[in-house]
């Protein structure tokens, strides 16, 4: 469904070069944070019924941020309700976000020792895809940084620094707020590669064209550093083939705008306010020069990203599976959403 954005669409967790990463618990543990985690249903119906529960808010007019799942392609695994998440609570793992919670029990499954032990044959096989998807992924990293050091000797350190301070002067006010939240604008999970290129119609979008890493990294940090001292709250997705943390888009919700890196592998079709390209930093004699291992490192970042989502495919397919076994699957979930519903209501969210 299309939903009306105050902030681009994001995700919450994601698999990376160096392993799962969630940000759900840091997300609950936040200052004048609610969280409302609905227990007892297994993810899929969890997922069906946080977007039956967005549909239901949309037609009554409440303004909501969809939190979207790497495992179910353009649906919610979360909403964000001004101070208030509701998720499944199986994503929050650290015990202080879940002592936090506001626990919902929606379903008392008890499963049978028959479900256990098939359940167990299947974690085993689920556990060697995901980590085969994870190699993969470290694959494609090492790819990805291959082409950022064959580039990264033409970009002027200085010359990126002044842009920064450029676009500081000329996009930047001072805030009151500073909050530094992160989340992924794109992720891997068990439906491949996703991107929540979602982006509400009233923000300037500044496209980074940038295919191999040659500048936008030192720029984004640079912007996020200046973001902080100016007080701005701010959105950092780090990209999830780089295991030392690259920025790869921000986003700055109180002035309306955001920084987005566009490459092979993610592009953004909306209409960019601005476009900034690489071609600035890297000369045209070191992309001829370097141009064989250019294209051989893409394919094999593509080849890579490809292997990692089938595997993690059919890991996402155990997993459904096992939580049929353990959890079973309603069909009707017109109870849940009453009574989720009724406790928004008792809360005064609604």
């Amino acid at each position: 469904m299309e939903y009306k954005l105050e902030c681009p669409g994001f995700f919450l967790r994601t698999e990376t070069c160096t392993g799962p990463v969630n940000r759900f618990d840091a997300a609950a543990l936040a200052p004048e944070r609610q969280t409302l985690a609905l227990e007892g249903l297994p993810m899929a119906a969890s997922v069906r019924l946080l977007g039956l529960l967005a549909d239901q808010l949309t037609w009554m007019e409440v303004r909501f941020q969809p939190v979207f799942s790497p495992d179910f392609p353009g649906e919610p695994e979360a909403l964000l309700i001004g101070p208030l998440l509701i998720l499944p609570g199986t994503l929050l793992t650290d015990p202080d976000a879940r002592l936090a919670a506001c626990h919902l029990p929606l379903a008392h499954p008890c499963p049978s020792r028959e479900a256990l032990e098939q359940t167990a044959l299947l974690r085993s096989h689920r556990e060697r895809l995901l980590r085969q998807g994870r190699l993969y992924l470290l694959t494609g990293a090492a790819a990805r940084e291959e082409c950022r050091q064959a580039v990264c000797p033409d970009a002027d350190p200085r010359k990126i620094r002044r842009l920064g301070e450029r676009l500081i002067a000329q996009e930047f006010a001072r805030g009151e707020s500073g909050t530094v939240r992160e989340g992924w604008l794109t992720a891997v999970g068990a439906a491949g590669q996703q991107i929540a290129a979602a982006f509400p119609a009233d923000w300037r979008i500044l496209r980074l064209e940038d295919p191999y890493g040659a500048f936008a990294p030192e720029l984004l940090s640079q912007l996020s550093a200046a973001a902080r001292e100016y007080r701005q709250e701010q959105l950092i997705c780090r990209c999830l083939l780089a295991s030392d943390g690259t920025i790869e888009h921000l986003f700055l919700p109180a002035l309306r705008l955001g920084f987005v890196t566009s490459n092979h592998f993610h592009t953004f079709p909306d209409d960019p306010q601005r476009v900034i390209n690489a071609r600035r930093f890297v000369s045209a004699g070191t992309l001829r020069r370097e141009k064989a291992l250019l294209l051989d490192r893409k394919r094999l970042q593509r080849q890579s990203l490809t292997g990692a989502a089938r595997s993690l495919a059919e890991a996402g397919s155990l997993s459904r599976e096992m939580d049929t076994l353990l959890l079973g699957d309603p069909g009707d979930l017109s109870g849940d959403l009453a009574r989720v519903l009724a406790e928004l209501e008792q809360s005064g969210v609604l």
